[in-house]
């Protein structure tokens, strides 16, 4: 824990707010003087060179402050707290890395310290399986009492926050803009939920601000260091996963990938992640609990599936979590497609069949 500041956050905003000073910087300037006046007109030795006696006046130090200030009203106005690293609220997990963020935006609730935080990235746009993957892995995650990280893209991200909102876990979102500024509207939409239901919006950027390109790969290092094993989903041989997963490296932190068809150019990255050797392949949800060491509640398998017909228990049992075409499941049982697909919509209904693109079908867990 770094000992406390005399720091006012207002005025750790307007230091922030110079823009000349890296994270390392602004906490030396934090630690070894008493505020902002004490550190522009006498400076530590070791920041000297940028910030010159004499170069900032008192006019300056006002408005800083008074920007500052309309900064700390916006954050009121949406909810959103501004956490030191001397906070006790500040993820002591996040706290270790290099260059973690000098002040952390939250609307939300953080996880506590012995919350089980595991990531789950992957590309924007994956394929059905990826999207199986994932919810069963969020899912089962969720279940287990885990938070699940990912930073609120479509796709993989996306998925992986939706399912971890329908478990007994919560979710932290990290993301690439100020938190009043999440877009589109259905990630927009999707944060106001996660808040409600007790996870967490977190960002290094202020109010207000919105998201560029570069600041995607600066989250990511964010994402890997609230999180104690991070998992790659689906992945090209370039993007922001693997920039996740380097952080992930560079961070020691678990580093999971999940094999794809070798074809694919979205299990590219990740199957070569496993094949260099840099990740371990994680095989099925349980495989992935035994890693992270985490325990399924004795009651995760559900209750049995109720059937309204013979007809529906004989479909259910023919599927797998192996997509299969209509057709081939007709086929298979010896019934025409149209009285197939009825009973398949009723299973739907139910939870028990899940309908990929194509009229591709799996068996969904109970």
């Amino acid at each position: 824990m770094i000992p406390p500041s005399t720091w006012s956050l207002c005025d750790r905003l307007a230091l922030q707010s110079l823009r000349v000073l890296s994270i390392e910087q602004m906490l030396l300037a934090t630690a070894s003087t008493e505020n902002l006046e004490s550190c522009l007109y006498h400076p530590p030795a070791a920041l000297l060179r940028i910030l010159q006696p004499g170069l900032f006046h008192r006019w300056n130090v006002t408005e800083l402050r008074d920007s500052a200030q309309v900064q700390l009203e916006l954050c009121r106005r949406n909810n959103v707290r501004v956490v030191a690293q001397d906070d006790h609220e500040y993820p002591a997990l996040l706290r270790t890395i290099p260059y973690a963020p000098f002040l952390l935006f939250v609307q939300g609730t953080l996880p506590d310290a012995t919350t089980p935080t595991v990531a789950i990235v992957g590309t924007r746009r994956c394929t059905s399986y990826g999207a199986m993957v994932t919810r069963e892995f969020a899912q089962t995650l969720s279940h287990a009492g885990a938070c699940v990280v990912s930073g609120l893209a479509n796709g993989i991200d996306t998925i992986a926050h939706e399912e971890a909102l329908k478990g007994k876990g919560n979710t932290v979102a990290v993301i690439a803009s100020g938190c009043d500024k999440v877009s589109p509207g259905q990630a927009e939409h999707l944060a106001a939920r996660i808040v409600d239901a007790g996870g967490a919006i977190v960002s290094e950027y202020r109010c207000g601000t919105r998201a560029l390109p570069p600041y995607f790969p600066q989250r990511n290092r964010i994402i890997s260091g609230l999180s104690t094993s991070v998992v790659v989903v689906e992945s090209g041989l370039r993007g922001g996963s693997l920039i996740t997963a380097d952080f992930a490296r560079e961070h020691q932190r678990r580093l999971l990938s999940v094999p794809g068809n070798i074809t694919s150019e979205r299990s590219a990255g990740t199957n070569r992640l496993i094949q260099e050797g840099l990740a371990l392949a994680v095989l099925d949800a349980r495989h992935l609990l035994d890693i992270c060491a985490l325990h399924a509640p004795a009651h995760s398998s559900g209750p049995l599936p109720e059937f309204s017909s013979h007809e529906e228990e004989q479909i259910y049992h023919s599927l797998s979590r192996e997509a299969l075409h209509v057709d081939a499941i007709a086929e298979g049982l010896d019934q025409s497609v149209s009285a197939l697909l009825v009973h398949l919509l009723s299973l739907e209904f139910k939870g028990l069949v899940q309908q990929l693109p194509g009229k591709f079908f799996v068996q969904a867990r109970p």
